[in-house]
């Protein structure tokens, strides 16, 4: 199967803002992918390459639906403006492997 002919992954919120209040609505990314098994491992890290997030960890996932992420900080650390980077690995029962890099942009607002 070419994964990358046969699969799509849609960020649905490309930038999360944060209130006093916390993240306003989570990231959601819109996917697709051909017939099998999956199992996913999503990491969510800083542009140095610092994890801020592992929202999904060697999880089987559907062929088609939506990974999230609610915008917590490992530490529990509020995020500051800028960007980071969405890290997903996927693989199946026959050895195929794809690796998805989207960037989101982090946003205070008052």
């Amino acid at each position: 199967t070419d994964l990358t002919a046969s699969s799509d992954f849609t960020l649905l919120t490309p930038v999360l803002y944060y209130s006093r209040n916390g993240i306003r609505e989570p990231m959601k990314m819109n996917y697709s992918l051909p017939l099998g098994n999956w199992v996913a491992d999503m990491r969510v890290m800083d542009l140095q390459g610092n994890e801020i997030a592992h929202p999904i960890m060697n999880q089987t996932i559907s062929n088609e639906g939506v990974l999230s992420w609610s915008g917590n900080h490992l530490r529990k650390e509020r995020l500051v403006d800028g960007w980071l980077v969405v890290w997903i690995q996927l693989f199946n029962e026959n050895g195929k492997v794809r690796t998805i890099k989207k960037v989101i942009g982090i946003r205070n607002v008052e």
